[in-house]
This record gives C-alpha cells, sequence and structure tokens, in this order.
C-alpha cells in the first residue's frame, strides 16, 4: 500500500518543509534551556553538517553522480538548497569557479519570524557547515562569501572553487 492519497504531492512537500523548519527549531530551544545555547549551536551545528553530507551521498547515488566537476557540483549543491526553499542562481565565470548567489535564504527569514536572527550569526553557520557538504560533493572544493543577506546586502554570494586545478 502506497498512502492513502489523502494529501497531494505538492502539500506533502509544503508540509515536510514546515516538518523540518519546526523540528529544527523546536529541537534546538529545547536544547538550549536545558543545556545553554552554546551546547545547542554546537549539536546544531553537528547535525547540519552530517545531514547535508547524508544528503549529497544519497543525491550522488540516485543522480549516479561523482562530484568531478563544476556542472555536477550546481546539481548536488543546487539540490540541497532546493530542499529548504532557498531561491538562488549560480553564476559560471570562465575560470572554472562558481557564483552562487542567494535571493532568498527561508532559515534567515525564519530566523527574524522567530526574532531569533540577532542570535544567530548566518555566515558563522555557514562557515562551519559548508566545508563538509562541499567536501562531500568533491574534497577538493572551498568557499568564501563577498556579500550577506544578514549584512544588509541584497543577496549572499559565495565563490565556489577547486583548491589546486580543476578538472579537465
Amino acid at each position: 500500500m502506497e498512502g492513502s492519497g489523502y494529501l497531494k504531492e505538492r502539500d506533502k512537500i509544503k508540509l515536510q518543509e514546515k516538518e523540518l523548519t519546526a523540528l529544527d527549531g523546536l529541537w534546538f530551544v529545547e536544547v538550549e534551556k536545558r543545556w545553554g545555547y552554546e551546547a545547542a549551536n554546537q549539536i546544531n551545528l553537528e547535525v547540519w553538517r552530517r545531514c547535508g553530507e547524508i544528503l549529497v551521498r544519497e543525491m550522488k547515488k540516485r543522480l549516479q553522480l561523482k562530484g568531478g566537476d563544476l556542472e555536477e557540483v550546481k546539481v548536488l549543491f543546487g539540490s540541497l538548497l532546493e530542499l529548504d526553499g532557498t531561491t538562488f542562481d549560480f553564476e559560471s565565470p570562465k575560470d572554472q569557479r562558481l557564483m552562487l548567489k542567494i535571493h532568498r535564504c527561508v532559515w534567515y527569514e525564519n530566523l527574524k519570524k522567530a526574532g531569533r536572527h540577532t542570535l544567530h550569526d548566518c555566515m558563522a553557520i555557514d562557515l562551519a557547515i559548508l566545508p563538509s557538504w562541499l567536501k562531500a560533493i568533491d574534497p577538493r572544493l572551498t568557499f568564501r562569501f563577498s556579500k550577506a543577506i544578514p549584512k544588509g546586502d541584497g543577496c549572499c554570494e559565495i565563490m565556489i572553487e577547486y583548491e589546486d586545478k580543476p578538472p579537465a
């Protein structure tokens, strides 16, 4: 039996997005109440590092990708961003790098709605999480921020490139 059919596929996806957001916020607040902000933040970072790694492995398997070139980096990293409703695009300069432009970050918007955006430094979170996600895609990848929505910029800009020579 595949299910009841009570929910349309689109409704299920929207509810799963809400569920993910609610779970992320609720468990954080409960850990924070019991053991403090620092403990909750450290656990949160480790959970998101590992979650991204697991998702990348699963996407590689399902899409039969290895993560060995910039097009596959786009597919894998872009898929991670699409899961939570982030609005973004990639620009590909001629020098084998990718410029990721995030126009709408659902996580930052949720922090603002909850009044917690001043407690969480989004860039610090990304600096802690993104290296493991990119390593899961291709261990040679690095990144750097040039703009950030929380700093008042119109978008986040993240340059993704190979640490050494990009693949031919």
